[in-house]
């Protein structure tokens, strides 16, 4: 753990939309555009990435003349923006996705994309993340977030050298039950240690509702259902 450790991966998709009309929002458009080749109506998810993607949009308009509109959800807004765009007669062309559950939720508005250039120039293991049922594939992974624990080397090292520590490196906290026994013996003598407790959070605000309601409980989620055989892709 002298690193932040890697957990559990959750998967953005950028997908294909059947629908392949734009919408008329005020979003960021590319310039030097050609009219005539049509346009790319694009939902992004990340508004800390939204310079990036318009980054993007430009060069592509740059070399291929086609204008491509960058509309970015406002953060914890993507379920809201999907369903009133999707909704449209003009909807988007491509859209970002979290995970299986916006998958399956937006199924039915995806076109199968497994013969583009796109999917193609995925490694394997990309295409294992890739959504489909079997019969065609409708999401392209493009981001991976990790998860783990961060720590405070200057306390760690601190309480290695206490006399009652359970621990005599950070390199022996390799399962969930010595991390557990350094963190009770941590809170035991926090007083010694100078600290009000174990564990802390960087905070508790509700920007942080998604990060315990989803994200940590996706980790005992996850290996529940793979003890028990469980998958939710359906053919």
């Amino acid at each position: 753990m002298n690193k932040a450790q890697g957990i559990l991966r959750r998967i953005s998709a950028i997908t294909a939309v059947m629908a392949l009309g734009i919408g008329g929002l005020a979003a960021c458009g590319s310039s030097n555009a050609d009219p005539a080749k049509g346009k790319v109506y694009y939902i992004n998810s990340k508004p800390e990435v939204a310079d990036i993607w318009q980054d993007v949009a430009d060069q592509y308009t740059k070399e291929t003349g086609v204008e491509v509109i960058v509309e970015t959800a406002a953060a914890g807004t993507l379920d809201q923006t999907l369903k009133s765009e999707l909704a449209k007669s003009e909807a988007p062309t491509l859209l970002t996705i979290n995970g299986f559950d916006s998958y399956a939720r937006y199924k039915s508005h995806l076109a199968d994309i497994s013969g583009s250039d796109a999917y193609q120039l995925l490694t394997d293991e990309g295409k294992a993340y890739a959504n489909g049922d079997g019969k065609a594939v409708y999401t392209i992974p493009f981001a991976a977030e990790y998860y783990g624990m961060i720590y405070n080397k200057k306390i760690l090292k601190d309480y290695i050298a206490k006399d009652y520590a359970v621990i005599n490196s950070v390199d022996d906290i390799k399962d969930f039950k010595t991390f557990k026994k350094v963190c009770d013996s941590m809170q035991e003598h926090k007083d010694d240690l100078g600290l009000e407790g174990a564990i802390s959070n960087a905070g508790l605000d509700a920007s942080d509702t998604y990060r315990f309601a989803s994200h940590l409980s996706r980790i005992p989620l996850f290996y529940e259902y793979k003890d028990a055989g469980t998958t939710f892709e359906q053919n």
